[in-house]
């Protein structure tokens, strides 16, 4: 499938014996329904095998890619032509228009279109596991970047119907105020008592941008379709946990709920309980590399949880030049028109007159991919541990629900999951696991590069010179053994920081002492050392992954 289409779907071709809560409209891209199972084995490929319709950067020169630099790791493109037509076209040219990478617009507009779906609609895996459409994604990117514009681009259509939400309740406002008012003089001149007010009109909320948790929850209340949460920086949003409870609150905890949709529950004194017994949440947002990397570590976010169930995307810095290039005025009609649809979806109705989620199954051919994915994922797991590890244990999840968003934005009257957008949301999660693995790695070697400059600092502090006894005694955190403090110092040696030499001070035996390679100037040597006579070498076998640096 390409990343051009059609302009509208085809409403005469229903789905093929699929139950469903009315007719699909069919895209038209597909000239006919026999074409499927060509389609959709040329979808179910790997990642790793690319697709020609995405930004692929290898092969090609800086001058002809823009690109200026990027984190360790070549980040694979992003394969829009897994993406629906309507949503892959915008996607490019939103990124052609904005010159960065169309990751950068492609991966909050999943979530955001995810927050479109809301509450309406849920996939049923198997009984008793069904996923919602709810995403959290995050684009990773030095200040600088455009991450911000990208952002904007891709929410900007909720954010159109939000104002139009707002005026319509004003306006139903300006009217129950004037109804009541003429109800009450009607009253007062026919003199009765005056009648009970009716209820206001609820302010219809799609978007939510800044929020304490407790107001948040009271949204979700009122709004039991779900929110976006669109954070132009998300560090605040991590920032802003608890900061009214001394830390002490349950902020995350209900965060985590809110992901999963389990029921919340509020005690707020003085104003009674508030439950919301199914939360929807999807969450975008923006950060730098240090900050995102900074808010993870604080509070346990690690280990709760809470970072492990972001989708993370860390493009590469693009070159940005003027450009005539904007986005075509019917592109970008299309997909208003398909988020006004999606926010359209009313959910069902249960035996007791409850709303629920319409539940869509996966169909047969849909399961088969579905499952051989599942058992290929996992067994490429177990291979890693930490934040990676944790990162890929959420994605089984992350790509039933990509599945949810992909076949609802092509046929927002779907009753089942197709096998096509089942292996549309496959390659789509396979690159999402390669940012991943890609993130946290390069993450892990930021933070043992950190490491490294602070304990480099340290000797400088100390002259540039220090012996492994000085760093068992004084350098936190202690290493445990004497041996320790020596494969620190050997690993500097190895990474061309230092080097080892043997110095015979005036009284007693040489000792093993690291010197700078750049304190060499330094003329701190101690008055009862002699010359350095010898250079020692580390031994081969020092293990630079044993090194917490």
């Amino acid at each position: 499938m390409g990343v051009t289409g059609p302009d509208t779907w085809n409403r005469q071709r229903p789905i093929p014996a699929v139950p469903g809560p009315g007719k699909c409209k069919w895209p038209s891209h597909w000239a006919a329904t026999r074409e499927r199972p060509r389609k959709v084995r040329a979808m179910n490929h790997t990642l790793k095998e690319g697709s020609a319709n995405s930004a692929d950067t290898t092969g090609r020169d800086r001058e002809e890619t823009g690109i200026v630099s990027q984190p360790e790791g070549r980040m694979e493109p992003f394969p829009l032509d897994a993406l629906p037509p309507a949503v892959a076209d915008y996607v490019g040219a939103a990124a052609k228009a904005l010159a960065v990478d169309p990751a950068m617009v492609a991966v909050p507009l999943l979530a955001t279109l995810g927050g479109c779906i809301g509450n309406s609609r849920r996939v049923l895996l198997k009984k008793g596991w069904t996923e919602s459409a709810c995403l959290w994604a995050v684009v990773v990117a030095d200040s600088g970047s455009a991450k911000s514009p990208a952002l904007d681009a891709s929410a900007k259509f909720l954010m159109r119907r939000q104002k139009q939400e707002h005026k319509r309740w004003e306006r139903e406002m300006a009217q129950w105020e004037k109804d009541k008012l003429a109800a009450k003089a009607k009253a007062l001149e026919e003199k009765k008592p005056p009648p009970e007010e009716p209820p206001a009109p609820r302010l219809t909320q799609v978007i939510c941008t800044d929020a304490t948790m407790e107001k948040l929850v009271a949204m979700l209340h009122e709004n039991d379709r779900g929110l976006l949460s669109v954070q132009a920086e998300l560090a605040g949003f991590f920032g802003g946990m608890n900061a009214y409870r001394g830390g002490r609150g349950a902020d995350r905890e209900n965060l985590l709920k809110m992901y999963s949709g389990e029921t919340i529950k509020i005690d707020r004194l003085g104003r009674g309980t508030l439950i919301v017994t199914q939360p929807f949440l999807s969450v975008v947002g923006c950060i730098t590399p240090a900050s995102f990397r900074s808010a993870l570590q604080k509070d346990g976010n690690e280990e709760n949880g809470l970072s492990a169930r972001f989708l993370l995307c860390r493009p590469p810095r693009m070159l940005r030049q003027w450009t005539e290039a904007e986005i075509p005025e019917q592109t970008a009609e299309r997909l208003g028109d398909l988020v006004d649809e999606l926010l359209d979806l009313r959910p069902a109705t249960d035996d007791q007159g409850e709303s629920r989620p319409v539940f869509l199954p996966l169909e047969k051919d849909a399961k088969k991919v579905w499952a051989d994915w599942v058992n290929r994922h996992n067994t490429e797991a177990l291979q890693f541990s930490g934040p990676v590890a944790g990162a890929f244990s959420k994605l089984e999840a992350t790509c039933a629900r990509i599945a949810l968003i992909l076949q609802t934005a092509d046929c927002p009257t779907a009753g089942s999951i197709s096998e096509y957008w089942m292996a549309a949301a496959v390659r789509i999660t396979d690159w999402f696991k390669a940012e991943q693995e890609r993130f946290w790695l390069d993450s892990k070697a930021a933070d043992r590069l950190a490491e490294q400059q602070r304990l480099t600092q340290w000797i400088r502090g100390k002259g540039g010179r220090v012996t492994a006894r000085e760093v068992q005694r004084t350098w936190t955190p202690r290493p445990a053994t004497a041996e320790a403090a020596e494969a620190i110092l050997k690993a500097l040696v190895k990474r061309g920081i230092g080097e080892m030499r043997l110095v015979k001070p005036q009284v007693g035996r040489p000792v093993d002492t690291f010197f700078l390679h750049d304190a060499e100037a330094l003329d701190t040597t101690p008055d009862d050392f002699g010359e350095t006579a010898i250079v020692s070498q580390p031994n081969d076998d020092t293990d630079l992954e044993s090194i917490p640096f």
